[in-house]
């Protein structure tokens, strides 16, 4: 197995394991509750499966899309880019 195989199998495990905490929450809680709520439940349940996290850390989120619009002999490209910085 080739070391990127590897990595997108443990990506894969990792990515199992947090859903099934999300789920697992979901289904003891319900919905309706306030955020922090979940938060914490989701803390819990991490720890519980032996996932490492951070809470509430800054973040830079980049959405870069590009459209192309074909009117006759014009093609406009629009570029989006939102850019959102999170603070502790």
């Amino acid at each position: 197995m080739h070391n990127s195989e590897m990595q997108i199998e443990d990506l894969n495990n990792i990515t199992g394991k947090i859903i099934a905490c999300a789920i697992e929450v979901h289904k003891n809680i319900g919905p309706g509750l306030l955020e922090s709520v979940y938060e914490k439940a989701l803390c819990l349940e991490f720890e519980l499966n032996g996932l490492k996290y951070e809470k509430q850390i800054s973040i830079l989120i980049v959405i870069f899309k590009i459209f192309r619009l074909r009117i006759p002999e014009i093609c406009c490209k629009m570029r989006f880019y939102h850019y959102f910085d999170r603070k502790r």
